[in-house]
């Protein structure tokens, strides 16, 4: 065996054993939701062959994320503090229950999303403001989006992960957005920084542990850094832009 194919094969036992990257639908096992997240495995993986199994990459700057310079870092407000106007947004989804003859079918029902947006992120003690932007950016608001890579439903989960969550049907809107919503809450007080924790939400909580912040995937750095604007945008039309 050649020296950089021993020098591969021990690099993928070893990210396997750390079950940081892993390729297909292993990868998704609790470790990340988005569509991305295997192209970005496939990166880095590359990215650490190449480089003799060292990734040095510094946090990116607020410039970085398409903020000014000046501007402090990323902050996700508490409920209590949200600007959240979000309104009804009414979509078409589905609820299980039993028929007259003991059987349990889909019948079609009207979800408030918005009022579904905000008792979750209530529950977990987040900026409703911030799940409706990522729900946004991951399916537009439509409950039966899938992915190329298989990631379902309105906060995109993988299926390993949505199972993780307890979230037994993706396309369940209800079932979605709780586990999406308790997903990132669980990035948000890992991180505690608004930009790592979609970082960790788009490319796994892996690769941001890995990197020290965000990693250096194309996907993922727009992705953190349109929500981050979007997200300060709608604060500052808010009226509450000025806090944090």
């Amino acid at each position: 065996m050649s020296l950089r194919l021993a020098l591969i094969a021990a690099l993928a036992a070893s990210a396997s054993a750390q079950s940081i990257y892993q390729n297909g639908t292993d990868y998704a096992q609790g470790d990340a939701v988005h569509s991305y997240t295997n192209a970005g495995a496939a990166q880095y993986r590359r990215a650490v062959v190449n480089s003799g199994g060292v990734i040095r990459c510094s946090t990116p700057k607020a410039a970085d994320l398409g903020l000014s310079a000046s501007a402090p870092a990323p902050k996700a407000f508490s409920y209590d503090e949200s600007g959240y106007r979000g309104g009804r947004r009414m979509v078409t989804s589905y609820q299980k229950v039993v028929d007259e003859n003991g059987q349990t079918v889909r019948r079609p029902v009207m979800v408030d999303i918005g009022a579904l947006i905000e008792r979750e992120a209530k529950k977990n003690g987040i900026d409703p403001l911030i799940v409706e932007l990522i729900v946004q950016q991951e399916s537009n608001f439509d409950p039966y989006a899938t992915s190329r890579s298989g990631a379902q439903g309105l906060m995109q989960l993988m299926p390993g992960t949505a199972a993780m969550l307890g979230c037994t049907d993706p396309y369940d809107a209800e079932q979605n957005v709780a586990a999406g919503t308790s997903y990132f809450a669980q990035q948000l007080r890992r991180f505690q920084d608004l930009a790592q924790a979609l970082a960790a939400y788009n490319a796994g909580p892996g690769a941001v542990a890995a990197h020290g912040g965000v990693p250096p995937f194309a996907e993922t750095q727009n992705y953190v850094a349109l929500i981050c604007d979007r997200y300060n945008q709608r604060r500052k039309k808010s009226g509450v832009g000025q806090g944090g």
